[in-house]
């Protein structure tokens, strides 16, 4: 897939789940590599291979069925996986979406994998309110100081596009 595909396609992808997650009321922000294309490229990271949400707002499981749902209907190959506390969407048309529904702990917000092991903290000082950014054609939501979740996440160079750069999904404190 080349990069100009893979942007239009994501970008396409992305626009219909968002207006789903418009539809529901389901705040989100971006994660991982979507949040440091958005915030360094103003775009996604043209080698890139998905697109990471990420929310912490409270829905059952009848509301998180409706929201499959209303995906299949548009097209997409979806389900969620999970409980209504904590799961994730996997969402693909031309692009794997996934959308984390994290719980809230103590210090942080996480995703457990079904066997019950971590696969995702965000720790909590991060959450000091969101602001909004170019993300291609559209915008998204990410930290209000997504230089400190980037820099801990993908490290001191983070702003430099190295790809293939292995980054844990368990942030460090």
């Amino acid at each position: 897939m080349t990069t100009k595909t893979f942007r239009r396609d994501a970008a396409a992808d992305y626009k219909t789940v968002k207006g789903v997650l418009d539809d529901f009321k389901v705040p989100f922000f971006a994660t991982g590599g979507t949040c440091l294309g958005a915030v360094r490229e103003k775009n996604f990271i043209k080698h890139d291979d998905d697109i990471d949400l990420g929310t912490i707002a409270p829905a059952s499981l009848g509301s998180k069925w409706l929201i499959t749902e209303a995906l299949r209907k548009l097209g997409f190959n979806a389900c969620y996986e999970g409980t209504s506390k904590n799961g994730r969407h996997v969402v693909h048309r031309r692009i794997f979406t996934c959308l984390h529904w994290l719980s809230d702990e103590e210090d942080s917000y996480t995703f457990y994998w079904p066997d019950k092991t971590l696969g995702m903290r965000i720790f909590k000082k991060y959450f000091n309110g969101f602001k909004i950014v170019r993300l291609g054609s559209s915008e998204i939501r990410v930290f209000k100081q997504p230089e400190a979740y980037l820099e801990v996440k993908y490290g001191d160079d983070w702003q430099t596009p190295i790809k293939d750069k292995h980054s844990p999904a368990i942030m460090p404190e």
